[in-house]
């Protein structure tokens, strides 16, 4: 699935901030093109990090190491409610591959759909390695992740 990443080819345009393939795509690995996170690996990258030159894998990655240090606010807030039981019941059972079995499963799958947590039209999927990480790392979602 090509990632459209429309401000970042102004940037390039614009300002000569060139991103090479393999970079955009470890961004789209890695965001699934949500937009916060792919803008927040941007901001990371260009303003922090203050990097020249053509934008590459290895500087993604250390962006997203970072920003998994700095606990950005919407991270955390995110990171929170992956404590709600609703959340967390939607979650696990996705990771178990299974769909949640409750009363209120629609409304549960879909207020976790609308936090970016997960995705997909069929049966969902977590949206990205980063809820994934986000939720092992907690230890309230899988003992297997």
């Amino acid at each position: 699935m090509p990632l459209d990443l429309h401000g970042w080819n102004f940037r390039q345009a614009q300002l000569g901030q060139e991103f090479t393939k393999d970079a955009v795509d470890r961004v789209f690995d890695l965001t699934q093109g949500q937009p916060w996170l792919v803008n927040a690996l941007a901001h990371e990258i260009t303003f922090w990090m203050r990097s020249g030159g053509a934008i590459t894998t290895a500087q993604i990655d250390e962006a997203k190491e970072r920003l998994i240090q700095e606990r950005p606010v919407h991270l955390d807030a995110l990171r929170a409610r992956l404590y709600e039981p609703r959340v967390e019941q939607v979650i696990r059972a996705i990771m178990a591959g299974t769909l949640p079995g409750t009363d209120n499963s629609f409304d549960d799958v879909s207020y976790v759909r609308n936090l970016g947590f997960i995705w997909g039209t069929g049966a969902p999927e977590i949206a990205n390695p980063s809820t994934k990480s986000s939720c092992c790392g907690t230890g309230s979602c899988s003992p297997t992740c």
